[in-house]
């Protein structure tokens, strides 16, 4: 009976995974939801009390050759107090990563190899492991990403930012062409 209910289970994580296209499964094989799993640990995040929504967020990367790089800013992804980093590498290599035992498969539509993990801190190095296919035999390659919790920002206030900018540019030229035209009179 316990069988037949982790198989069910286990065949609608998949499903899940697929429709949303945020695949993930663990080391061992069996699949999980494409949410990323259980949201056991986001205390962290759930204390800093996140809105829903997708926020813009600085990662660094070490580990590896030194080759490798990951966009930065990023996106962090807030739903119900649990958060999914968009990671997206320099290379389109990388065929899968591993967080905290499950294993993400890359999204689709990217250039470069993109995953959607779960990230329970800020601040913290996260430890992961990327497949690459960039050598003759793929290899497993040790990573830590860190998420600075500093630069965390809510991509609706980025945006306002950004049009006070434009808006501070567009009135200091109205300023400019209003004193070059006084001046030729």
């Amino acid at each position: 009976m316990k069988d037949e209910k982790a198989t069910e289970e286990a065949q609608e994580a998949e499903a899940n995974a697929q429709s949303t296209g945020l695949a993930a499964e663990h080391v061992d094989g069996t699949a999980v939801d494409g949410a990323g799993g259980s949201a056991s640990g986001m205390e962290d995040l759930t204390a800093l009390d996140l809105s829903d929504g997708i926020y813009s967020v600085e990662v660094s990367l070490e580990g590896g050759s030194g080759r490798a790089t990951v966009t930065s800013p990023t996106q962090l992804f807030v739903a119900d107090g649990a958060a999914k980093a968009l990671v997206e590498w320099s290379s389109s290599n990388y065929d899968y990563m591993i967080v905290g035992g499950e294993r993400y498969l890359p999204l689709d539509g990217y250039d470069q190899s993109a995953f959607l993990i779960p990230v329970e801190k800020l601040g913290e190095s996260l430890e992961v492991v990327a497949d690459t296919t960039a050598m003759s035999v793929p290899h497993e390659i040790a990573y830590t990403l860190t998420f600075d919790g500093g630069s965390l920002i809510p991509l609706e206030e980025q945006a306002d930012t950004t049009g006070n900018w434009i808006l501070l540019v567009l009135a200091v030229c109205i300023c400019a062409v209003a004193f070059v035209k006084t001046r030729r009179k």
